[in-house]
């Protein structure tokens, strides 16, 4: 058997915050397989149950639409489980000598359980690890966002499948004010700044991190750009077409409740607030309904109440579907009212 270093093993996503000893039981709970280049990994109805990460090595996957494509263990989709990529896959080999760890995920929620027991340390990281960790640290920072709370797993892999680098310099204008979205952005190194339009001041500037994204808000609602953002460093961007965010990011979010499950919520007395973020004369006869603009919602974040349930009214409204991404971005619990 292959012998797995912590290295490796931290370069995965889910395992990159287990101490030594947590990793310890990860080897002890998993299976690793080694195959040697040109070797069949799986078939179609043949793949490996549970989750499956490429630790090594380099695979082809071949598809029943005769269509073929090379997974490196270096790619950023390989930092999550490819379970579900060997299971849709018709034939998987081995392009060059490969290592793959699988294990059970109840198996793999008992260790998490046992890590989060541990005392809050950083252990069993060297300093040369964390090094060579410190270029997907944007991953991290971009996936701690309380909106990937609500996103299913297997969507953040593909998310990251999708994602295209993008090489920029300082000076470049990714957006413009006033401007169709075509493209969402997340900063993988670099800093952007966020000029606002004539009339909107801040006392800082806005400056974009590592991590940080932008340009959602127009992909949402099919509206235009409501700032400018241009990079204040040389530095790189992934970025995901509309397509990709639409149907990866933006549609899991379009959650609903009924009347039914509204009076369920109520009578569990929890606090459901109806929100409208339409202009005040467009919801005028809309009873008991509390009216925020949508233009003025990023501003009244601070004085919306942090434990309730927002419900958005009308969902058919685009506006609607705005506000409900930006509740969530910023950790609110936000339903469409069916």
């Amino acid at each position: 058997m292959s012998i797995v270093t912590f290295a490796e093993l931290q370069r995965i996503m889910v395992f990159r915050d287990f101490s030594e000893e947590g990793l310890h039981r990860l080897l002890q709970q998993s299976e690793v397989r080694s195959y040697e280049q040109g070797g069949t990994v799986c078939k179609r109805r043949q793949a490996p149950e549970g989750y499956v990460f490429l630790i090594r090595g380099s695979l082809m996957i071949h598809n029943n639409l005769f269509k073929s494509s090379l997974m490196r263990s270096s790619d950023k989709a390989c930092c999550f489980s490819i379970d579900e990529t060997l299971r849709n896959a018709s034939v998987v080999i081995a392009q060059e000598d490969s290592v793959l760890l699988m294990i059970n995920p109840k198996e793999l929620d008992l260790i998490h359980a046992w890590e989060h027991k541990l005392p809050t340390e950083q252990g069993g990281i060297a300093v040369a690890e964390i090094e060579e960790q410190e270029d997907d640290n944007w991953m991290s920072a971009f996936l701690s966002s309380p909106l990937f709370m609500k996103i299913p797993p297997v969507n953040i892999q593909k998310l990251f499948a999708a994602f295209a680098n993008v090489e920029v310099k300082k000076g470049e204008e990714i957006i413009r004010f006033n401007r169709p979205g075509d493209f969402f952005y997340v900063i993988e190194s670099g800093e952007a700044e966020v000029e606002l339009p004539n009339g909107k001041v801040t006392q800082q500037p806005i400056i974009l991190k590592s991590g940080d994204y932008f340009g959602e808000g127009a992909l949402v609602g099919d509206a235009m750009h409501s700032a400018t953002v241009k990079m204040a460093s040389d530095g790189v961007l992934a970025r995901l077409s509309k397509k990709d965010f639409m149907e990866l990011l933006q549609q899991p979010l379009q959650r609903y409740l009924g009347q039914e499950e509204l009076g369920q919520l109520i009578a569990e007395g929890k606090t459901v607030i109806p929100l409208d973020v339409r202009m005040a004369f467009e919801c005028r006869d809309n009873e008991g309904v509390k009216n925020i603009p949508l233009g003025k919602l990023r501003d009244r974040l601070d004085s919306l109440e942090a434990g309730a349930t927002y419900v958005l009214t009308p969902s058919e409204d685009k506006r609607s579907l705005v506000a409900l991404q930006l509740l969530v971005e910023e950790g609110y619990d936000a339903w469409l009212l069916r």
